[in-house]
């Protein structure tokens, strides 16, 4: 079963696809997986300039033309993957762009998807939903109110990362796509709202380190997942600047892949000035009251047993 690692994206995503790609390559041998991205834009200099350092990285570069996207917008694009995939990938790993993969996900490549089943990770906001709190409290409101109920409210996926059979998710995208076009493209979380109501009893939960929160970076539940690939969620991003908590780390790979291939620079996402200033000046008060949650006993536990649940 040839399986491959998969991006979606446009061409102002092609950066961090590029980052995050090239550390799954590095971290896959090329005999447990290809690495693919595909760019869902009309031909442009960008498109040319990120095929040719695809080719550097080992990466496998297709565009596709936008229209294939059937009028949805580009977040939907992973439902389409069982049509824009080439033929010869019977299972993939769909890895968001906004992600870099920090260590071996090499298990992740080998490992066999039972049919009928998708692997995925829990989203962050199940580890809240069971400390309680108005957060919590808040979350689990939202989610039922959506129409999910019991074991689908606490095994809520995140869709930055799934591992599926091509034929399964053919499946589970096409009953999406019907749930999006009667009226479903009303979620705060637009796919990955629609995918847990349509497919919450197919998921097999696998372990944070797979998806893991960038905005736990350096918290005291990173050591026990030791994280292969991080998801980061929200602004400001890595490619944005050194900003709590992943710091130089975290941008450092952009500056290298564009020192590596000038010609990247102008696809390169840049933050506005002003919102810099913004996330600069709550950057401290940030640090004091995540931590103070994320430090907390009741979080601690309950990461840990969403941890113990995992099948990988």
């Amino acid at each position: 079963m040839k399986t491959c690692f998969v991006y979606t994206c446009n061409k102002g995503y092609l950066v961090p696809a590029l980052v995050s790609a090239a550390g799954a390559r590095a971290n896959c041998d090329v005999a447990d997986a290809d690495v693919l991205i595909l760019d869902i834009s009309p031909p442009s200099p960008e498109g040319a300039a990120a095929e040719r350092a695809a080719q550097g990285l080992g990466v496998r570069y297709i565009r596709k033309d936008p229209s294939v996207l059937e009028g949805l917008s580009i977040a939907y694009a992973r439902l389409m993957l069982d049509r824009m995939l080439p033929k010869e990938y019977s299972s993939f790993i769909y890895v968001d762009s906004d992600t870099q993969v920090w260590g071996s996900v090499g298990e992740l490549a080998r490992v066999e998807v039972p049919k009928g089943r998708m692997l995925a990770s829990r989203d962050p906001m199940t580890v809240m939903m069971k400390t309680g709190g108005k957060l919590g409290q808040t979350a689990r409101q939202r989610l039922e109110g959506i129409g999910l109920r019991g074991k689908a409210v606490d095994n809520y996926i995140n869709s930055g990362m799934f591992k599926v059979r091509r034929e399964d998710w053919a499946v589970i995208a096409r009953q999406c796509i019907e749930h999006i076009r009667a009226g479903g493209d009303q979620y705060r979380y637009a796919d990955q709202d629609v995918i847990n109501l349509v497919a919450h009893d197919r998921i097999d939960i696998i372990s944070f380190k797979w998806n893991f929160p960038g905005f736990l970076l350096g918290s005291n539940v990173m050591p026990s997942v030791e994280p292969r690939i991080v998801h980061f969620m929200s602004n400001p991003r890595p490619w944005h600047g050194p900003f709590h908590p992943w710091g130089e780390r975290g941008v450092q790979p952009y500056f290298d892949i564009v020192k590596a291939y000038p010609e990247l620079e102008p696809n390169w996402p840049h933050l506005p000035l002003m919102k810099r200033v913004k996330y600069l000046a709550l950057e401290q008060v940030l640090k004091v009251s995540e931590n103070r949650y994320y430090a907390g006993a009741r979080f601690r536990e309950s990461f840990r047993l969403e941890e113990t649940s995992a099948l990988l």
